[in-house]
């Protein structure tokens, strides 16, 4: 009976013949492996690329497979396609190299394509082969036969397309394919057109593309089409207005409502996230987002009584830490943001807080930080410390003090406050308030009438357009006895259609069309002192102010500004 070979024998004869093929296969790999770089060595000394990217070389050399090195092989072809150099500024040997490059470029291309399909097959799941691919191909077709562009479509799409599912978080790999088909729009048959919306879609999640794509998709799809393309984001939708603003302000008016719409609930979401994070104690998480949300989210750009609040929310869930110079540090333009008459809407100590984070903050202003926070040691220590009071610069302080103390009931120490403001700023609007309502408490009637009179010379109630600073900014003395319930009209100019921003103190209370010319009627009720009120011009041609006055007879309610703007106006009171 002839022997029969035990399992354990027959199981370590498998195992050799599978190591044996094993070893085949990666020997005929490493064989093949090596095929390939010599395939780009000998590419990139065939068109110069060792000589005049020497470092594209160097790359290739470093990577891991053969296939992987002719990335940067394919990539120094794309830039000598895309790109330029100076020559007078290279050795005459390089010189050399790059003008013999320029007649040899189209059979550079064309090798560099046959690298990228190699690639491809050696290795299928590689998203960037086929996008190099795609690239090559259209980048070739574009410089030697344009009608294949279109007429050979599949050769670019079909690599382009692949890439995109291969790799479908990568902006840079839908970009180009969208921005291909933008580019051939006009030759493309129905139905790839029809096909490209989606990747169109896909493409403007990327900013970027929105700043260089959304033009030619408007042009050729029309602005509501190409809109809801868009995704629902601020930046998208704020790209997408100024681009639209350019040709068609009415329809750049329409995109901004929804950017409107859109920013108040990203920025409310954004804020909710940060207290979240407050509430879980996550401090370096507080920081970025709130950080995150003054960059993405400028404070002014809603300066109605919700946008304050939020203002007001940012401030108060701000951590402590991390510190920055004034006035460059975001958080000091905060700061500076509250301090122009908005400090009714965040509390005082959480300001202070916040203040305290910055650096070379001048006396004057931590003073004022410090009496908005009710911190009375910390301002009287900086008055005796500092050098500067008394000049012009602590005026604010003063008046801010002098109120306080009025309202806390001390006639006496108002005085005081307002005895340190330097003389000549005795006579500014606010100052003039001030003193008023400090002598009429006090009971001293020829000090109020002096404040009165003041008030008389500085309360105008018609701006001439010189009066208006680059044609867009005025800052009238507002008295709330006087104008309680008046409102500000402006006339708005524009050589055609213009969408207009307005508000006080660089903040924006609403927008408007201006089509030729057109009234702004702005309530001045809540307002008090100097104010400065402006208009910014958001799309269209630059509009001006040309005229302004106040009026009581508009009817506008302080909550809503633009609510005047249908109505009819009053004429200007005469000079």
């Amino acid at each position: 009976m002839a022997p029969v070979a035990s399992p354990t024998l027959l199981a370590r004869l498998l195992l050799a013949v599978a190591f044996a093929a094993a070893g085949v296969a990666a020997w005929a790999e490493h064989r093949a492996d090596l095929a390939r770089r010599a395939e780009g060595a000998a590419f990139a000394k065939r068109y110069s690329i060792d000589v005049r990217r020497p470092s594209f070389v160097e790359t290739a050399k470093a990577e891991a497979t053969g296939d992987l090195a002719y990335m940067p092989l394919v990539d120094a072809a794309v830039q000598d396609a895309m790109g330029t150099v100076a020559l007078a500024n290279l050795e005459p040997s390089a010189r050399k190299a790059w003008i013999e490059s320029a007649q040899e470029l189209t059979a550079e291309l064309a090798a560099a394509r046959g690298l990228s399909l190699s690639g491809l097959a050696a290795r299928p799941g590689w998203a960037y082969h086929a996008e190099l691919l795609a690239f090559l191909t259209y980048t070739g077709d574009r410089r030697t036969a344009p009608v294949d562009l279109t007429a050979k479509s599949a050769r670019w799409e079909l690599p382009a397309r692949m890439a995109t599912r291969l790799s479908p978080g990568d902006d840079a790999t839908w970009g180009f394919l969208a921005g291909a088909y933008l580019e051939t729009w006009p030759r493309l048959p129905e139905r790839t057109t029809a096909q490209a919306l989606p990747i169109l879609q896909r493409a403007f999640e990327d900013p970027d593309f929105v700043r260089r794509g959304f033009g030619a998709a408007v042009a050729y799809l029309g602005v509501e089409p190409a809109a809801r393309l868009l995704p629902k984001t601020p930046d998208a939708l704020r790209t997408a207005r100024d681009i639209v603003g350019k040709r068609d302000v009415p329809a750049a008016a329409r995109l901004h409502a929804i950017w409107e719409t859109v920013e108040r609930e990203t920025r409310e979401k954004d804020l909710a996230r940060l207290e979240e994070l407050a509430e879980r104690g996550d401090v370096p998480g507080r920081r970025r987002t709130a950080e995150y949300w003054l960059v993405k989210h400028p404070p002014g750009e809603f300066d109605d009584e919700n946008g304050r609040r939020e203002v007001g929310r940012l401030v108060e869930a701000w951590p402590e830490g991390s510190h920055g110079p004034w006035p460059r540090d975001p958080r000091a333009q905060l700061v500076q943001h509250l301090l122009a008459g908005r400090l009714a809407s965040v509390r005082g100590t959480a300001l202070a807080r916040l203040g305290n984070q910055l650096t070379g903050v001048p006396d004057s202003v931590r003073a004022r930080l410090l009496l908005a926070a009710g911190d009375r040691y910390g301002w009287e220590r900086i008055l005796l410390e500092s050098g500067g009071v008394g000049s012009f610069d602590w005026t604010r302080f003063f008046t801010e003090l002098a109120a306080r103390e009025l309202a806390a009931g001390d006639a006496e120490k108002a005085e005081e406050a307002l005895s340190r403001i330097a003389r000549p700023a005795r006579t500014e609007c606010d100052v003039l308030l001030v003193r008023r309502a400090v002598a009429r408490e006090a009971g001293k009637t020829a000090e109020e009438r002096e404040a009165e009179a003041g008030l008389a010379l500085a309360v105008e109630d018609r701006f001439g357009a010189e009066r208006f600073a680059g044609g867009r900014t005025v800052s009238p003395c507002v008295d709330p006895e006087r104008w309680a319930d008046a409102a500000l009209l402006v006339k708005v100019a524009s050589p055609g259609v213009s969408l207009v921003g307005y508000g006080w103190d660089g903040g924006r209370i609403g927008t408007t069309l201006v089509s030729g010319e057109a009234t702004l009627a702005v309530p001045l009720s809540g307002l008090s002192g100097r104010r400065s009120f402006s208009i910014a011009t958001l799309a269209g041609p630059e509009a001006r102010a040309s005229e302004g006055w106040v009026t009581t007879s508009t009817g506008v309610r302080g909550d809503q500004p633009e609510a005047a703007q249908a109505a009819p106006l009053p004429p200007p009171p005469a000079p």
